[in-house]
């Protein structure tokens, strides 16, 4: 009975993490619900010519090779290509910024994609930047 036990309790111990992980909603760091919310009443999206809409503690990712020759824009830009958005330099760039982080591309999917991605990893205050507010 005693070797029975030795190895009983153990497999009963990991049987019961295993439910336990594969059940609760704890594991998951972000919910994808809760962070694309934004997503769909269109609280991440800045208009490029409403006045006043880009503070000067903001951060532009250029997702291309286009400017926004806008002057209303007078804040720091960096253009990034969206494959790198996650490396060291520009992550680390996005988490010590203290204002908000504006994407833009003339692809507004890409726009989009990169602000999923960058919600789902728990970042904050990330918002796209459009022309025009009707066509999102």
């Amino acid at each position: 009975m005693k070797k029975y036990l030795v190895i009983i309790i153990p497999v009963l111990i990991i049987i019961i993490l295993v439910i336990a992980v594969n059940t609760g909603s704890w594991h998951f760091r972000y919910d994808a619900r809760t962070r694309g919310a934004a997503s769909y009443d269109g609280s991440n999206i800045i208009v490029k010519d409403k006045p006043g809409s880009i503070s000067k503690e903001a951060l532009v990712l250029l997702l291309d090779k286009m400017k926004v020759a806008d002057s209303s824009v007078n804040c720091r830009k960096i253009s990034v290509s969206p494959d790198s958005v996650f490396s060291g330099n520009c992550i680390t760039l996005i988490r010590k910024n203290r204002g908000p982080v504006i994407l833009y591309s003339a692809d507004r999917s890409v726009s989009a994609r990169v602000w999923m991605a960058l919600a789902q990893a728990g970042m904050k205050n990330i918002y796209i930047l459009t022309d025009c507010p009707g066509n999102i």
